[in-house]
């Protein structure tokens, strides 16, 4: 049986490895958050593209995934003991801890990005997202809740933050009263109950002398049908675009994204 002695070194040990990895994740995090989105901003087709910094970032990585961590360990005792102090307890182990895992963490980063639609993006910077703001707000206006759940579904994988309107006067009464800034989108349904996409759009459009954004915020119409005569209907209704369903995210983005350079 184990005496008191042995569990209280058992709950001293437990308490200890919690603390280390505890902290060492924290700082491996803080480190390899930010080195994965520089990976991916100056990777080649990325936003700030930089063949020799990459280069060498990705070396880093890459060596520092390779090395075996007692090598590591023994490596860097140097600088563990100007940061901690000492090169060995604890305290001292969490310093090679957080330098292990830190390039796993920017690897996970770096591929959970590469996985944004660049047509988003491209559209993104269209708007005139910054480097840190890639990122939309979209008003979706949907009154078939299947069709609606999708289509949440597929903006959100591509890092969007949607909300959901039910009919044409749920998304105008939203724009209405929600200010300026709060989506930088509306992807309207042509097909609703009480009020349709097309009356929905020229209700936005008739609000401009309150506030100027009724005239620019982008409207796309959503519908099944994609004949000639109804993307000019949606047009002349004060929309910029039109996309065929079932909804294609790339697609809205290229939709976006040409209507904007246009202004």
């Amino acid at each position: 049986m184990l005496d008191s002695s042995m569990i209280s070194m058992l709950a001293e040990n437990t308490w200890i490895s919690i603390y280390m990895t505890g902290i060492s994740t924290l700082i491996a995090y803080a480190i390899g958050l930010p080195l994965g989105v520089i990976l991916v901003v100056l990777a080649p087709g990325g936003l700030r593209p930089n063949k020799g910094a990459y280069k060498v970032l990705d070396f880093i990585v890459n060596i520092l995934r390779s090395v075996p961590f007692l090598i590591l360990l023994i490596t860097i005792m140097p600088l563990t003991k100007l940061i901690v102090g000492k090169s060995y307890g604890p305290a001292a182990t969490i310093v090679p801890l957080a330098i292990a895992a830190a390039p796993f963490v920017a690897r996970l980063v770096e591929s959970s990005l590469l996985e944004v639609d660049k047509g988003v993006i491209e559209a993104a910077e269209s708007m005139g997202a910054g480097l840190f703001t890639i990122i939309f707000k979209v008003l979706l206006a949907e009154d078939n809740d299947l069709n609606a759940e999708l289509a949440a579904i597929l903006l959100e994988d591509s890092e969007m933050i949607v909300t959901r309107a039910a009919d044409g006067q749920e998304v105008a009464d939203l724009f209405a009263n929600h200010p300026a800034g709060t989506y930088d989108i509306i992807l309207m349904d042509i097909m609703m109950p009480k009020m349709d996409g097309l009356q929905a759009a020229k209700a936005i459009r008739a609000m401009q002398a309150e506030r100027p954004d009724a005239e620019e915020i982008p409207i796309i119409a959503l519908s099944a049908n994609a004949f000639a005569e109804d993307v000019q209907t949606s047009l002349d209704a004060g929309m910029n675009g039109h996309v065929s369903k079932p909804l294609n995210v790339a697609e809205v983005a290229k939709v976006i994204a040409r209507n904007l350079n246009k202004s």
